[in-house]
């Protein structure tokens, strides 16, 4: 009676491991994408309710500008950015059209659960997970090779370029994620025909159209699979069903031309496109001049590691077969006809690789692929390019972490000081690069550079009511070159300035502190010695990786 019940238990276990082995063999694809994903969230969440002050905040607050002007006034094809209000009544922020999905989301989100930054980054990072699922489809369907669809996928999971920007609130990863449902839909049309994959592939592209033109250019590399003699025949035979899905791509051109014709300031031909230097790219001068900002996009984007295997793995490309060689071998094609048009832009803003991450992740994937199935033949060991993944993971986290400690510390505490002290139709003057500028968003006022001549400060001050000049500490000496400081120090005197903690000790001849930004109020002359003797106050802390950091203020009149 024993040995049969233990011959029974021995029968179940073995059914339920045959069983359990059977599930994973079926399902190890959405178990391993579903691992990605949950990982990928962990990686882009940090910091998700936190200040939009760290690293590329100009973007996040030209988007928290945008929402929190249509959560106050109403939704409108008219974007307002705090920060670029310019010398003008109507503070509009035209210079291309864009079509404003984010804030729109933003206000929805808002009127939900209030004002925060969180919702505002979630639907970036929703986005951007929807990238790591889709970069699997989108190989799958071109190679036909699991392993490398989901090395690919894994890729994306962690590249510091896809998680920073998957995460910050800019369209990048909507964009990317339209990107790659156009792939998908088009390699599937291209094989069948069928018009709903038409009408997906062309409402993707007419959406990316709309949010960042760039995303335009990548679209070029599925030139090799278009069906040219199918196309042809269709024509002929005035067959013309399968391709009117793509027509909703019209809604691109009309979109432009509507935001165009209604524009009060700058439009996309004054604004943007004489920054095109189609020939630039061409020359040794772009790339020596350019070497160190394109060195340091290289490592934050991909890390030092990663980013040699993407050359290799570019190179690699080459002995790519079928589809996979010309599909690729086209998306990497096209980065010469994005540099033509977008090279100022490559060297000034690292999220500008962003329309490439996905070719990026298959270069990674594909180079181990190629090396554990091709040069190296051995049963299972292209398996081996999971473990690439993990001994991926620490280069990849100091990237990204240095991503996340990027702060510009202070800037919202001197725009809450703004908020208090002005009315909401009062604008102000702020001297500081693009980061610090989050002040103008914080404070929720227009602000206005601040001009070099006298007349122009005081004619702002009559029109605007303004009275208050935000001076970042590594813009002060340029503040006091201009021919307006006489008239500056004459009439302004301190209202608060901003003090960092430098760690240093008294033995080292050095206080400990150092101003970080200087607000100044009209009525006074200005002089720092009004801060001498002045006890700094803990105003709050700011969160790095490795500690807390602490900020203070001194009010010299409070």
């Amino acid at each position: 009676m024993a040995k049969k019940t233990r011959d029974t238990v021995k029968v179940v276990v073995d059914v339920r491991e045959n069983a359990a082995a059977a599930f994973l063999k079926a399902n190890y694809v959405k178990i391993l994408l579903l691992a990605f994903v949950i990982y990928g969230f962990s990686l882009r969440a940090y910091h998700i309710d936190y200040v939009s002050i760290g690293l590329h905040n100009l973007k996040e607050n030209q988007h928290l500008s945008e929402a929190l002007n249509f959560y106050k006034k109403g939704i409108s094809i008219h974007r307002e950015v705090f920060f670029q209000a310019a010398d003008k009544d109507i503070p509009y922020y035209e210079e291309y059209p864009q079509f404003p999905l984010i804030p729109y989301i933003g206000v929805l989100l808002w009127k939900i659960f209030g004002i925060n930054f969180w919702t505002m980054r979630l639907q970036i990072i929703l986005f951007s997970l929807g990238t790591i699922p889709l970069s699997y489809l989108v190989t799958k369907k071109i190679t036909g090779d699991d392993v490398l669809s989901l090395v690919t996928a894994g890729f994306m999971t962690i590249m510091p370029l896809n998680v920073f920007f998957g995460r910050n609130i800019q369209p990048e990863s909507h964009c990317l994620f339209l990107l790659l449902v156009f792939y998908y839909y088009f390699i599937k049309w291209s094989e069948d025909a069928g018009g709903r994959s038409a009408l997906y592939a062309g409402g993707a592209l007419a959406l990316i159209g709309l949010l960042k033109i760039s995303f335009l250019v990548p679209a070029l590399a599925v030139l090799p699979v278009v069906p040219y003699r199918r196309t042809l025949d269709d024509i002929k035979s005035m067959n013309f069903r399968p391709y009117l899905g793509f027509l909703v791509f019209l809604i691109l051109p009309l979109y432009i031309w509507i935001t165009k014709l209604t524009n009060v300031n700058e439009s996309l031909t004054e604004g943007s496109l004489h920054n095109i230097k189609p020939f630039a790219p061409f020359t040794p001068q772009y790339w020596s001049t350019n070497a160190s900002a394109l060195i340091s996009f290289w490592i934050d984007n991909y890390s030092a590691q990663l980013g040699t295997v993407m050359f290799l793995g570019l190179l690699a490309l080459l002995f790519a077969k079928g589809r996979t060689r010309s599909f690729f071998l086209s998306y990497l094609g096209s980065f010469v006809v994005y540099m033509m048009i977008f090279s100022l832009y490559f060297y000034q803003h690292s999220y500008y690789q962003m329309p490439y991450v996905y070719l990026a992740a298959f270069s990674m994937a594909f180079v181990f692929h190629l090396l554990f199935t091709e040069l190296i033949k051995v049963k299972y060991l292209k398996y081996a390019s999971f473990l690439i993944l993990i001994l991926s993971l620490s280069p990849v986290k100091a990237s990204i972490t240095r991503h996340y400690d990027s702060q510009f510390l202070g800037t919202d505490v001197a725009g809450e000081y703004l908020k208090s002290h002005t009315d909401s139709a009062d604008r102000f003057l702020i001297l500081a690069t693009a980061q610090k500028l989050a002040t103008c968003y914080f404070a929720e006022r227009f602000c206005f550079a601040l001009p070099g001549d006298e007349e122009s400060v005081k004619k702002f001050e009559k029109k605007f009511n303004s009275k208050y000049i935000f001076i970042y500490n590594n813009s002060m000496q340029e503040a006091m070159s201009r021919e307006s400081w006489n008239y500056i120090s004459n009439n302004y005197k301190i209202a608060q300035a901003g003090i960092i903690n430098t760690g240093q000790s008294a033995a080292a001849g050095d206080s400990g502190f150092r101003i970080a930004y200087l607000l100044l109020v009209k009525g006074g002359t200005f002089s720092t010695s009004i801060l001498d003797g002045k006890v700094p106050e803990l105003k709050k802390y700011y969160e790095f990786s490795y500690a807390n950091y602490p900020f203070y203020i001194i009010e010299p009149e409070k």
